[in-house]
């Protein structure tokens, strides 16, 4: 604004100069219905994103954006064998489903699967519970199920695995079970994948395509 004269001197305003209801919504600038407003690095106001319906904000800590972000479990599958066999499959490549019975359906993307080759449908931490069921018209010392984990696409470790035995009673198919755990960080969806081992040499494992008898559940609990 151009004066005629001196210009006046700059003074700060105070809450006395400011007269009830001079700021109102009416005179706030236009938006989108669900954004929040935060601060740049430069300390500019900026709008956070709308997040989808269900999401909270959460805090990214100091001199960072929040954002919304989904709450509770993002993720969870469930696969099973549908086809029972006899002795021991290092690995388990064929005869795999997704569960589709009693009301199942996965939540979120859901893993991907290829000649037994398990895939994370993105980074993040997972909880991986594999069960395995087996009988035997006899005796065997161990067998059981395992969880095999590659970081590289291509060559496999142990690391987890449940095992358990079959004394035949009453002279005929005696049936146990047993399972295991682990939990899996996957910071790279191309290279680190899960496998599973089943079985024993000589020992019956019960699979089914209607229900949860060998196979295993899988849970995202939380992001990178």
């Amino acid at each position: 604004m151009a004066y005629i004269g001196k210009q006046p001197a700059v003074t700060a305003l105070t809450s006395s100069d400011i007269t009830d209801d001079i700021i109102t919504l009416a005179k706030m600038a236009g938006g989108t219905d669900g954004n929040v407003i935060s601060y740049d690095s430069s300390g500019n106001p900026v709008a956070i994103s709308t997040g989808t319906s269900g999401h909270f904000l959460k805090s990214a800590g100091a001199g960072a954006q929040p954002a919304f972000a989904a709450s509770g479990i993002s993720e969870a599958d469930m696969w099973r064998i549908n086809t029972a066999f006899t002795g021991n499959q290092s690995p388990v490549t064929a005869n795999w489903e997704r569960a589709d019975t009693d009301n199942f359906a996965v939540l979120g993307t859901g893993l991907s699967q290829s000649s037994g080759v398990f895939t994370f449908p993105s980074t993040g931490y997972y909880y991986i519970n594999a069960q395995g069921t087996f009988s035997r018209n006899g005796d065997d010392r161990m067998f059981g199920i395992a969880i095999e984990l590659t970081e590289n696409d291509s060559s496999y470790t142990n690391i987890a695995s449940g095992l358990t035995f079959v004394q035949q009673t009453e002279s005929d198919q005696t049936g146990t079970g047993c399972s295991c755990a682990a939990i899996v960080h996957c910071d790279d969806t191309s290279n680190v994948k899960i496998r599973f081992t089943v079985g024993g040499v000589g020992t019956y494992c019960a699979c089914a395509t209607d229900s949860q008898e060998t196979g295993f559940s899988c849970f995202k609990l939380a992001d990178t």
